[in-house]
């Protein structure tokens, strides 16, 4: 090979090592991220701290401007959203997907968000629920709500809580799904049976993730949290 040609390919490999610098250069951040990014999972477990049982208090005021304390009693179902991977994952959201019956038929539910267990405080000073989590740190985890059980004499008295489709003996209780944004027709709101339903995970700078699940649900009210847990209600992840 001569002088020249040596010099023309010296030059030509110089000028793509110098243009494959700059294009690592300009998207490092980016390509950082793909090497060494969020990694995220989910975690169903249904049992104390995840899952459980907490009171409420409504001030109900009657027609002669009496005041009467009404206390009931609600099982929430949480779950965690982890981040197994190197760097914060930003901007995460959990999505409901795909609920059927076991028999196969279609609950209709059309896809939507999962809330947030901490709610968000607005500039004007209202707690609303987080559609988002802005950011999640390597090696932690947040909770998300699945949904909640309430006790089923104070459903009845909430005509929001209810579904009057049901047709439901007065010691039966509803699953309702905690979904962002709530149909006029109650359909996040389920009956006693069984049914498989699906959670994504995603982030802004990450792979979103998908896990599966069966729930088995008795419509049975128990005062007992762990009974409850255990006997009444059961969420197992499946392929």
């Amino acid at each position: 090979m001569s002088a020249d040609w040596a010099m023309v390919w010296w030059t030509a490999g110089l000028t793509i090592a110098t243009i494959l610098l700059a294009i690592v250069a300009a998207f490092q951040d980016s390509i950082r991220e793909k090497i060494r990014g969020p990694k995220l999972d989910i975690k169903m477990t249904v049992e104390p701290p995840h899952c459980h049982r907490a009171t409420s208090l409504q001030v109900i005021e009657d027609r002669f401007k009496n005041r009467h304390i009404k206390k009931w009693q609600t099982y929430y179902f949480r779950f965690q959203i982890l981040n197994n991977g190197r760097i914060s994952a930003k901007n995460v959201e959990l999505i409901l997907k795909d609920v059927h019956k076991e028999t196969g038929e279609s609950i209709n539910l059309p896809l939507d968000n999962l809330e947030w267990s901490t709610l968000f405080l607005t500039e004007s000073g209202n707690y609303v629920p987080r559609m988002y989590w802005k950011s999640i740190s390597p090696n932690t985890y947040q909770y998300c709500n699945l949904g909640y059980i309430m006790e089923p004499e104070f459903r009845r008295m909430n005509p929001g809580e209810d579904n009057q489709d049901f047709v439901l003996e007065e010691y039966e209780c509803l699953f309702a799904f905690n979904v962002y944004w709530k149909t006029n027709d109650k359909r996040h709101i389920l009956k006693s049976g069984c049914y498989t339903f699906e959670v994504t995970a995603g982030c802004e700078n990450g792979k979103p993730i998908s896990r599966r699940y069966k729930m088995e649900f008795t419509g049975f009210w128990n005062d007992d949290e762990k009974t409850m847990l255990k006997n009444e209600i059961k969420i197992e992840e499946i392929n």
